[in-house]
């Protein structure tokens, strides 16, 4: 068992050992991550090496608490529906270079520049459409949120079989960028040292 693997089942452990994080605690810009069972996250978390497989990035407009991920498209639920996905722990982290201005400009770029693009199927970086992390990875950017965390090349040669059939017998994007949501679970750019959560419904 590699160091990565068990790094991974530590922080699993931990995680269901933890009380249920408050809903004031959560801020604007906090990442949860979250394991799904359907095919294509089953191939995900294979390919990564991690527990996640989706993730969604926290909006607080006023009182009211919202996750918003790219999902068929980029849009916003409510946190407690985000959280019925799946009835594992989630995973919270949040990025180490972000403030009150830089919350309010990614409330703004969010609605001007994100909402409503389409979910991009292909895993392709740059092509005008949007999966999950790369969404989230793409609106800390814009307000520089994140700083030395980058996309790097993806590979798809775990399961070649599985890959095969999710891509219709097309090649996948292999060695492309790209961006995980194990790869923000893996990274050293968020603080995520107390942000492991209970379901919180």
């Amino acid at each position: 068992m590699n160091f990565r693997r068990i790094l991974v089942l530590f922080f699993v452990f931990v995680s269901l050992k933890t009380l249920a994080l408050p809903l004031s605690d959560l801020q604007t810009g906090d990442i949860i991550l979250l394991d799904l069972d359907c095919f294509s996250c089953e191939l995900i978390e294979n390919e990564t090496g991690g527990p996640f497989s989706h993730s969604g990035i926290v909006l607080k407009l006023g009182s009211q608490v919202y996750v918003a991920q790219s999902l068929g498209s980029v849009h916003h639920i409510p946190l407690q529906a985000f959280l019925g996905y799946s009835n594992k722990t989630p995973h919270v982290i949040r990025p180490k270079h972000i403030n009150f201005s830089k919350k309010r400009k990614l409330l703004e770029n969010y609605k001007r520049k994100y909402l409503g693009m389409d979910f991009d199927h292909d895993y392709v970086w740059d092509d005008g459409k949007l999966y999950c992390s790369e969404f989230i990875y793409k609106l800390l950017k814009s307000v520089y949120a994140i700083e030395k965390f980058k996309p790097t090349p993806m590979t798809y040669d775990k399961n070649p079989k599985g890959w095969e059939i999710y891509f219709g017998g097309k090649l996948p994007p292999s060695g492309k960028l790209g961006l995980s949501p194990n790869d923000f679970f893996f990274s050293t750019g968020f603080d995520g040292d107390f942000r492991d959560m209970g379901p919180l419904y």
